[in-house]
């Protein structure tokens, strides 16, 4: 897939162009992302295991879906844009939270929305982002985390953080 580019923007979120994600790099430039947290009728949270080939993350669990804000998107159309392509699926969505994530071996700063759904199933899980699917408890994937934060994304323990902030809403 051809490489796309991204929106930069400054301390406040505000954009001021797009870049590739070397130049990003870089030049310690700041840019957006989006999760997606969707939830069965049980109350549980789909995660996804990243398959062992990924670059960053490898063989580790995160959000259902969720990506980088190409340039000239919106964070709603990545959240729709990402859930699609990673689960074959298009849900209503609703914004949850809005946090940062400092990436400190590169410097710069992550914004991220926490895009919240309702769904029970129909997943085609494009293998090349996702390994293997599965529905958790916050209780439980609270716990893990805690326990076990080796085994998740980091951006994903963030966006669980974000979550249980702000409650479920």
């Amino acid at each position: 897939m051809k490489e796309k580019k991204l929106t930069i923007v400054d301390d406040n979120d505000v954009p001021f162009g797009s870049a590739y994600k070397k130049d990003i790099v870089k030049n310690k430039w700041n840019y957006r992302c989006v999760h997606i947290f969707l939830f069965n009728k049980k109350g549980e949270l789909l995660i996804g295991k990243r398959p062992p080939f990924k670059r960053r993350f490898p063989n580790k669990w995160s959000s259902g879906a969720g990506g980088k804000v190409d340039d000239g998107d919106s964070y709603e159309d990545a959240a729709y844009r990402e859930m699609k392509e990673e689960l074959g699926v298009r849900v209503d969505l609703k914004k949850h939270s809005k946090y940062t994530y400092l990436n400190e071996l590169y410097g710069y700063t992550v914004f991220h929305e926490l895009f919240v759904g309702k769904a029970e199933g129909g997943f085609k899980p494009d293998p090349s982002e996702i390994e293997k699917l599965k529905w958790v408890t916050i209780d439980w994937v609270k716990k893990d985390v805690k326990d076990n934060p080796e085994k998740y994304a980091t951006p994903f323990i963030e966006a669980l953080k974000s979550y249980l902030k702000e409650g479920s809403k």
